[in-house]
């Protein structure tokens, strides 16, 4: 017991007071008076103190004694019945609240923690440690307690509080955790403990869990390419289209689309839909934009490319696309629009002789019938075709270079080598080239 006071009758004046090892403090009151305690009265004399903080039960009591001496009496000395109490020490207990912020976090939004400590002893908390360790997914970016504690992040996704504080019973202070929530959806579930110190004792709390669900917004995206005519020609335009359609829960907000066109196609004009920029490659297109394409909708790029003239093979027409669906990643989508141009089939066979004109294999120049001499070379090199008169004299000599790889066709317009008309007759014809040796013999009518 500190801090005492006392108080008495006016007769008794100021206590002594002194300290007695291993009892306490003792007062003593002294007064003497005729009058001073008639029979049947009585003296009040108080002792105010101030408790002392312990950390345990102590027993506390207190007894006094009086002396007193009357004109025909001696001196005699009474004892006061003993009081006393047992003090129980102060109470160390803390509580933690964990609670977060908003009530339904969106995918990839702000995502809030508060942590609140409170003192629910009756002594004073002298040191906190606080740990917390974040749910998968969830992305720290900041904190704030006050100055008063010391934020470590020792591990992965645990973080802890520490440091010195004077919480005074009924007290809180608050830690807050600045995160942003993650993209997978499902629930996400979040504890949080601290441990504290007083003089006495120490007490640990634990959160209750805080969870709240993501909803499962999943980006996804599909691609079709197509073309029309389905069989382009040779030297003439094909049509492109591309359909982007987002296929998932989540919105799409940044769209990139390129177009590898085959050899030899170019670009020859294009639309996009509003959003989407043309880098203006006429043979690698690409589009690049921010189109925020909500679930189940889509958008469609057409361009037309010409087909260059000869065009012989497969023309095969990749095209990717990709999406970004802040902030939860981004995802592609590929497709393919292909067409064939191939060679007709051949009038001869290789190595082979064909000639073609008039009715029944005679020419009729009048009627501006001619012959057509067919050669299917088996390697390159020249064809020479000689046309001869009966008489053995040549009239007449085609020829042409050529490769081996297909058909080649000489015309005998029925003249000879100045241009005059032939007369009406038998004309023999003698064919040479790379595997070919072949004769023949020609008619004309006039």
């Amino acid at each position: 017991v500190t801090g005492t006071a006392s108080s008495a009758p006016l007769a008794f004046g100021v206590p002594v007071v002194t300290s007695v090892p291993g009892s306490g403090t003792r007062f003593v009151w002294s007064a003497a008076g005729a009058a001073l305690l008639p029979p049947g009265q009585s003296l009040t004399l108080t002792i105010t103190g101030i408790m002392g903080q312990t950390c345990g039960p102590v027993s506390v009591s207190s007894t006094a004694w009086v002396t007193g001496a009357t004109p025909c009496a001696a001196m005699t000395r009474a004892f006061t019945n003993g009081t006393g109490f047992i003090l129980a020490g102060p109470a160390t207990a803390v509580g933690l609240n964990l609670s977060h912020a908003p009530g339904s976090p969106a995918n990839g939004g702000v995502l809030d923690y508060s942590l609140v400590i409170s003192n629910l002893g009756a002594s004073t908390l002298m040191s906190l440690t606080i740990a917390d360790t974040l749910p998968a997914g969830v992305n720290f970016m900041g904190q704030a307690s006050g100055g008063l504690l010391v934020h470590t992040n020792p591990a992965g996704a645990l973080h802890v509080w520490s440091g010195a504080v004077a919480l005074a019973p009924g007290g809180s202070l608050t830690v807050s955790v600045y995160t942003t929530a993650g993209c997978g959806g499902g629930p996400v579930t979040n504890l949080a403990s601290v441990t504290a110190l007083s003089a006495c004792a120490a007490d640990q709390a634990a959160s209750a869990p805080d969870t709240f669900t993501l909803p499962g917004d999943v980006p996804s995206l599909s691609l079709v390419a197509g073309l029309s005519p389905s069989q382009p020609a040779a030297g003439g335009t094909v049509h492109y289209t591309l359909v982007i359609t987002n296929t998932g829960s989540a919105t799409l907000v940044d769209l990139t689309v390129s177009d590898t066109l085959p050899a030899g196609l170019v670009v020859t004009g294009q639309a996009s839909p509003g959003g989407l920029v043309w880098n203006g490659n006429t043979t690698v297109p690409t589009w690049m934009g921010t189109v925020n394409l909500a679930p189940g909708s889509g958008l469609t790029i057409t361009m037309d490319a010409t087909v260059p003239a000869g065009f012989l093979g497969d023309a095969v027409n990749p095209a990717l696309a990709r999406a970004t669906a802040a902030p939860c990643g981004s995802v592609d989508a590929s497709a393919v629009a292909s067409f064939s141009i191939t060679r007709p089939p051949e009038p001869v066979e290789r190595g082979k002789v064909k000639i073609v004109g008039g009715v029944r294999g005679y020419l009729n120049p009048k009627q501006g019938e001619q012959a057509n001499i067919l050669v299917w070379p088996t390697g390159p090199g020249e064809v020479r075709v000689r046309i001869y008169a009966r008489t053995g004299v040549l009239v007449r000599t085609l020829g042409a270079a050529v490769s081996g790889s297909g058909t080649v066709v000489l015309h005998w317009d029925c003249t000879d080598d100045t241009g005059s008309p032939v007369p009406a007759g038998i004309y023999p014809v003698d064919i040479t080239g790379p595997g070919i040796q072949y004769r023949d013999k020609l008619a004309v009518l006039r």
